[in-house]
């Protein structure tokens, strides 16, 4: 049996500028008859690809062409 679930991916508008960059999990839980037959997760971590003075914080707004997801 295949399982094939798709979507599309958030608008950057709706996410607040603090959660950008960092380290994010994806669960995805499988249940059928209310029974859980299986559970994974998916880490990601989002970094900014250019140096970057930490006391002046990022640019703003953030320039998402410069965010780099390595999957954990």
């Amino acid at each position: 049996m295949d399982v094939l679930d798709e979507a599309k991916p958030p608008d950057p508008c709706h996410i607040p500028s603090n959660d950008i960059l960092g380290v994010t999990v994806v669960p995805v839980i499988c249940a059928y008859q209310e029974q859980e037959f299986v559970q994974i997760g998916h880490y990601a971590n989002n970094e900014y690809s250019e140096s970057y003075d930490e006391e002046t914080m990022l640019p703003k707004p953030i320039d998402l062409q410069k965010v780099a997801r390595q999957i954990l």
